[in-house]
C-alpha cells in the first residue's frame, strides 16, 4: 500500500509535468493509463510515450533531489561528476598533447582544479582546421572545470557555513568525561555555575556543560556579563531539550560526574512535570548513568513521587525541596536575627564548607574528644562506612573503622588531627543551663502573596505557641487567597496554633501602611510576590519598597508624629529624623525579614549599608543554587541540609554568649565550645558581631583568650526548635493535676481496686507500644532531664538555685524545675480511726506519667472511679 501510494503521487507529479509540457489536455489521466491495460487509440499513443518518459523524468528528478539534499549524497555526486569530467576530458588533453592515457589523467585533473585556457604555442603551425578544434576542445575543457570547481567551493563553504552554524546554535557533539551537567536554564544557574567554578578552582578547573533550549549566544553572553572570570573552568553551552534522550546522549550525560535538573517554569506543577520527565529519560539512557541526579521539586507532594521513580533503577537521585526549604529558612530567620548572614556564609564554596575524610589515628576516639584534635577545623558529625551521615552525635559515640569525620572547615587542604589533644579545660561547676518554656503568643506580619505559602504557613502553625497571629498584608483577593491554600491541600480550619486575619492593601502604598500598628507585632516577613517573579528586578524593587515603607511607618508611630513632619525636606526635618531614627533603640525595633531573587540587587544591598540595618535581606535563589551546588559536588551533603532545613532534627541557632559564659569573661572560643558540648550538647561554630553583622565560622585561633560581652553572639548548631514537645510537657503536667483534682472530687476512690490497677496496667502497656511513633532525634527515654531537644529563643536567666540533678551532678537547675514528690490529700470517709495514706501503684503512676495526654485513658478511669468508691487516699505522683 505504501508503494501504490508513493506511485499514484509520483504519476500525478509526471501527469501534471507532462501538461505543462504541451501535452493534450483531454488525454486520459495517467492513473487511467496505467490501470487500464487493454489497448488504446492510435492517436493516444504519443502522449502514452510521453508520459512515461515525464514520469521516468519525475522519478529520476525525485531521486536526484533526495540524494543531493544530504551532505553524503553531495559528497558522492561531486566526486562521480570529478570522475566523469576527468574521464572525458583526457582525450581532449591527449589530442591537445600527445602523451600517456595516465598522464592525460594527471593533466586533466590540473586543469580542472586550475582551469585556465589553452595557448596557441605550437612547435609546427597544423592547419587552421586543427588550431581552432584545439582551441575549441579546449574553451570546453576550461568552461568545464571553471564550472565544476565553483560548485565544489560553493559546496566547500555551504558546508563549513552549515557546521558554523551549527556551532553557534550550540548543536554539536560533546565528549567530555567526569564534566558537571546542567539540564535547563534559569535565574539559579549563573550562581550555580560560579559556586561549581569555585568548587574546581581548587582541583584546577573543569568542564561544566548546560543543555537548555535557549538560544545558545543568548546564554552564552548572559555567562560573559556575569562570570568574567571562570577561574581555570570551561562552560560549554549546548542547545538542546532535556526531554530527549538523544540531545543528552550527545552531551555525554553517562560520563557525566554530577547532572542537575534545574526547574524551568515558575509554576510548580509544570516545573515538577516537566523534572520528573527528565529524570525518565535519564533512566531509560541505554549506557546507564556514573553520577548522580540532583533534582530541584518545588512541591513537597511530588518529592516522594521522585524517590519513588528513582528507586525503580539504579540511578541516584538527591532532591532539594525549593519552597519547603525556602519556607523553614524564612521562619527560622525571623525566629533568630542574622541567622540570614550565617547561612549566606555557610552556603556555597566561597568560605568554610562541609569536608568528610577518614582518619585512621582518631579510631577509638569519642565524638567529645574530637574537638581537642582539630586547630582549624571543628568536627559537626560522622559519615559511617555505609554512607549514613550521623549530624551531632553523642559525645560518647566512639569513631569506628571505616567511620569519615565530618567537619567544618576552609578546604579539604587546610585541617588535619594532631595526634594529641589541644587543650585542657577546667571542670564546668558554676554553669547554669538555662530552663526551657514555651515561648508566649507572638503577632507576625506576612507582606506578599504566593501559592507556596502554604509551606510557611504550616510550619507557623506547628512550632509557634497557641493563639499566635499571622497577619496577612498583600493585594490579592481573600477569596483567590482562600482557594489557592485550598487547591495546594491547606485547610486554614486545621490549623492549631496560628490564627489567619486577611488584609487586603498595598504593601508599599502609604495610606494601607499606616493603618497597621507596627509596634504590635513580634515579626515582619516581607516575601516575593507570585504575580512579579517573572520579573525578578521588579519584585525586589517591590520589596525594598514595602520594607523602607514598614521602617517609616514605624519610626512614626514610635515618634508619634506624622510622616509628613519626618520628610527630609528641609534642614530641621532631616535633624528631627535623624533625631528620631537614632532614638529608637535596636532591641525594640520590630524584627524585619525580606525575600530578594535577584543577584544585581544583592549587589546592590551590599554597597548600600543602611538597607542592610533595615531588614534581614534572604536572597532565595543564590541560597537555593548553592545548595544545588553543594549537593552536585558532594552527594552526602545532602543528608546535612536536610538535617538543618527539614522539618525535623538539628539547625543553626544564633544564641548571646551569656549562655556560656559570665558577663565579659574572658576566655577562649574552644573554653566556649567545651562548655556548650559538655552541659548543652550544643557545637560552637563561629560568633556574629552584632555591630558589623560580620560573621567568623570556624575561628582560626580559637585558643585565644577573648573577652565575651553583649557585642558578640554565637552560632551553634543544637536540636531544632519544636514548639509542640514543649507544649505536651506543659499539658502533661496541667493533666496531671487536673487528675489530682478530679480524683478528689470522686470522694475517697480507692486505687488499690484490683480492676482498676489492671486497667491501668494495659493503658501504660498501649503507651509504650506507642514509643515507636516518637518523631526522629526524640530518642531519650527520659523527658524531664532531656532540654537539649527543645529550647526556646528567649533565654532565661536562673531565679534561683536547687539541689543539683542526681543523673546529671554538674548541672544547677531551677527551682520550679526541680524533680519532687506531688501528695495531695483527698478527704473521704472514716477508715478505722485513721486516714489510710495509700500511694499510687507503680503501674498507674507511669501511666499517669506517660500517658495522661490521652484524653481517653483518662477519661476512662475516671469512669472507674466513680464506680468504685470508697475511702480516703493520698495521691503521690
Amino acid at each position: 500500500m505504501r508503494r501504490a501510494g508513493t506511485s499514484l503521487a509520483v504519476l500525478a507529479v509526471a501527469e501534471a509535468d507532462a501538461n505543462s509540457n504541451g501535452i493534450p489536455v483531454d488525454s486520459p489521466p495517467l492513473s487511467k493509463c496505467t490501470a487500464n491495460t487493454s489497448p488504446s487509440p492510435s492517436p493516444t499513443v504519443p502522449s502514452v510515450w510521453l508520459s512515461k518518459v515525464a514520469r521516468a523524468r519525475a522519478v529520476f528528478a525525485y531521486r536526484f533531489d533526495t540524494v543531493l539534499c544530504t551532505v553524503r549524497g553531495q559528497v558522492a555526486l561531486l566526486v562521480l561528476t570529478g570522475l566523469c569530467l576527468d574521464v572525458a576530458m583526457a582525450p581532449i588533453a591527449i589530442y591537445m598533447s600527445p602523451q600517456s592515457y595516465s598522464s592525460a589523467i594527471y593533466q586533466t585533473i590540473l586543469d580542472i582544479l586550475d582551469p585556465k585556457s589553452s595557448s596557441d604555442d605550437f612547435a609546427v603551425w597544423p592547419s587552421e582546421v586543427v588550431v581552432w578544434t584545439t582551441r575549441f576542445l579546449g574553451l570546453v575543457e576550461f568552461m568545464s572545470g571553471f564550472i565544476y570547481l565553483n560548485v565544489v567551493v560553493g559546496f566547500v563553504v555551504d558546508l563549513i557555513l552549515s557546521k558554523m552554524d551549527a556551532l553557534k546554535q550550540g548543536k554539536m557533539g560533546i565528549v567530555e568525561c567526569n564534566h558537571t551537567l546542567v539540564l535547563g536554564w534559569n535565574d539559579m544557574c549563573l550562581s550555580f555555575l560560579h559556586q561549581i567554578c569555585l568548587a574546581n578552582a581548587s582541583e584546577g578547573g573543569g568542564v561544566i556543560v548546560v543543555l537548555c533550549d535557549r538560544p545558545r549566544h543568548d546564554v552564552e553572553r548572559q555567562i560573559q556579563d556575569a562570570l568574567p572570570d571562570t577561574i581555570k573552568s570551561t562552560i560549554v553551552v549546548s542547545h538542546g531539550n532535556p526531554l530527549m534522550a538523544a540531545d543528552l546522549n550527545r552531551v555525554s550525560a553517562s560520563l557525566a560526574r554530577s547532572i542537575t535538573i534545574m526547574a524551568t517554569d515558575t509554576r510548580t506543577d509544570v516545573s515538577d512535570a516537566a523534572v520528573l520527565r527528565t529524570l525518565l529519560t535519564i533512566q531509560s539512557l541505554r549506557d546507564g548513568v556514573r553520577g548522580h541526579v540532583v533534582a530541584d521539586v518545588g512541591d513537597t507532594d511530588n518529592n516522594m513521587l521522585m524517590k519513588v521513580v528513582s528507586a525503580m533503577s539504579d540511578v541516584v537521585v538527591e532532591t532539594i525541596m525549593t519552597h519547603q526549604v525556602l519556607g523553614r529558612l524564612i521562619v527560622m530567620c525571623s525566629r533568630s536575627p542574622s541567622l540570614a548572614n550565617v547561612y549566606g556564609e555557610l552556603l556555597g564554596f566561597d568560605g568554610n564548607e562541609f569536608y568528610a575524610q577518614a582518619w585512621p589515628d582518631l579510631e577509638g576516639l569519642t565524638f567529645g574528644q574530637l574537638a581537642d584534635r582539630f586547630a582549624d577545623a571543628i568536627p559537626i558529625g560522622v559519615k559511617s562506612s555505609d554512607g549514613k551521615v550521623h549530624l551531632r552525635p553523642p559525645r560518647s559515640r566512639k569513631v569506628k573503622h571505616g567511620d569519615e569525620i565530618i567537619v567544618l572547615a576552609e578546604d579539604n587542604d587546610t585541617y588535619k588531627p594532631s595526634n594529641a589533644s589541644l587543650a585542657k579545660y577546667n571542670p564546668v561547676v558554676t554553669l547554669v543551663k538555662a530552663p526551657t518554656k514555651a515561648s508566649p503568643p507572638s503577632r507576625m506580619l506576612l507582606c506578599g502573596w504566593r501559592r507556596e505559602l502554604r509551606d510557611i504557613l504550616r510550619l507557623l502553625d506547628g512550632i509557634s505557641s497557641p493563639n499566635t497571629e499571622v497577619h496577612l498584608v498583600n493585594a490579592t483577593p481573600v477569596a483567590k487567597r482562600l482557594a489557592d491554600l485550598q487547591d495546594e491541600g491547606l485547610d486554614v480550619a486545621e490549623f492549631r496554633r496560628i490564627k489567619l486575619t486577611h488584609t487586603v492593601a498595598n504593601t508599599a502604598s502609604k495610606r494601607h501602611i499606616e493603618e497597621l500598628v507596627m509596634r504590635s507585632f513580634h515579626c515582619m516577613l516581607v516575601l516575593s510576590d507570585g504575580d512579579r517573579e517573572d520579573d525578578s528586578l521588579c519584585s525586589d524593587s517591590h520589596v525594598l519598597a514595602t520594607v523602607l515603607r514598614l521602617r517609616a511607618v514605624e519610626l512614626s508611630q514610635y515618634a508619634q508624629m506624622p510622616l509628613h513632619r519626618l520628610s527630609l525636606t528641609s534642614t530641621h526635618g532631616k535633624a528631627s529624623a535623624k533625631r528620631t531614627a537614632t532614638s529608637v533603640p535596636l532591641n525594640r525595633r520590630t524584627h524585619c525579614v525580606a525575600e530578594i531573587l535577584d543577584t544585581r540587587t544583592q549587589k546592590t544591598l551590599r554597597h548600600n549599608k543602611s538597607l542592610t540595618h533595615n531588614a534581614d535581606f534572604i536572597p532565595s535563589n543564590d541560597f537555593i543554587s548553592r545548595m544545588l551546588a553543594m549537593v552536585s559536588e558532594s552527594r552526602w551533603v545532602a543528608s546535612i541540609l536536610n538535617a538543618l532545613l527539614g522539618d525535623h532534627g538539628l539547625s543553626l541557632d544564633v544564641v548571646p554568649a551569656s549562655r556560656y559564659a559570665t558577663f565579659a569573661e574572658a576566655a577562649s572560643f574552644a573554653e566556649l565550645s567545651h562548655r556548650a558540648s559538655s552541659v548543652y550538647g550544643d557545637i560552637v561554630c563561629g560568633f556574629v558581631h552584632k555591630g558589623t553583622l560580620g560573621v567568623t565560622l570556624n575561628p582560626p585561633d580559637k585558643q585565644a583568650v577573648q573577652t565575651w560581652d553583649d557585642n558578640r553572639d554565637l552560632i551553634v548548631l543544637r536540636e531544632s526548635i519544636q514548639q509542640p514537645k514543649v507544649l505536651d510537657r506543659v499539658a502533661k503536667s496541667r493533666l496531671q493535676r487536673q487528675a489530682v483534682r478530679a480524683f478528689k472530687a470522686a470522694n475517697g476512690a480507692t486505687l488499690t481496686d484490683p480492676y482498676l490497677v489492671e486497667v491501668a496496667r494495659q493503658r501504660t502497656a498501649l503507651m509504650q507500644a506507642q514509643q515507636v511513633l516518637k518523631p526522629d532525634g526524640d530518642d531519650d527515654d527520659d523527658d524531664e532531664h532531656d532540654d537539649n531537644m527543645v529550647e526556646s529563643i528567649e533565654f532565661n536567666k536562673p531565679r534561683g538555685k536547687s539541689p543539683k540533678s542526681p543523673k546529671h551532678p554538674h548541672w544547677t537547675w531551677d527551682a520550679h524545675q526541680q524533680p519532687s514528690t506531688l501528695t495531695k490529700y483527698v478527704h473521704g470517709g472514716p477508715t478505722n480511726g485513721d486516714d489510710q495514706v495509700q500511694s499510687f501503684s507503680p503501674s498507674i503512676r507511669a501511666a499517669l506519667r506517660a500517658g495522661l495526654d490521652d484524653v481517653g485513658g483518662l477519661l476512662e478511669s475516671l469512669a472507674l472511679v466513680h464506680t468504685h468508691p470508697a475511702k480516703a487516699t493520698h495521691v503521690v505522683l
